[in-house]
């Protein structure tokens, strides 16, 4: 299923998957999260 949904944004979208990608790539999750905490006023904390 996620294939399916994740192709969609690919053929629609080439940019943003690009981008999404290649910022999870060079910052990291545990810096991503850092930032999150220090600039959310309200948290969301739901795992995905």
């Amino acid at each position: 299923m996620l294939g399916i949904i994740f192709a969609r944004f690919v053929e629609h979208s080439p940019i943003s998957v690009m981008v999404r990608g290649i910022r999870a790539r060079v910052l990291g999750a545990a810096y991503l999260d850092a930032w999150d905490a220090r600039t959310t006023h309200k948290p969301y904390t739901r795992a995905l």
